[in-house]
C-alpha cells in the first residue's frame, strides 16, 4: 500500500474517459457466499465499478 502522502497511479498506461481508472491493491479476503459457502482469496484492483479478486475455486455465475 502507498503511504498517504503519495499518489496512486491507474494500471492501465493510457487514459479511457469512458472507465474509470483501475488501481492495483492486493488485500486478503474472505467471501460467504450463499450458494459456494466461504472462499478465500485475493484482490487484484479496484474502481469506481468495483473490485477484482482472485479467488481459490471457480464460482458459478448467477447473474447476466
Amino acid at each position: 500500500m502507498k503511504a498517504d502522502n503519495q499518489s496512486a497511479t491507474p494500471l492501465s498506461p493510457r487514459f479511457d474517459a469512458r472507465r474509470p481508472p483501475r488501481f492495483k491493491i492486493e488485500i486478503d479476503i474472505t467471501i460467504i457466499s450463499r450458494t459456494s459457502g466461504i472462499l478465500k482469496g485475493y484482490t487484484v484492483d479496484i474502481s469506481e465499478f468495483g473490485i477484482a479478486a482472485i479467488l481459490a475455486i471457480e464460482v458459478a455465475k448467477l447473474w447476466n
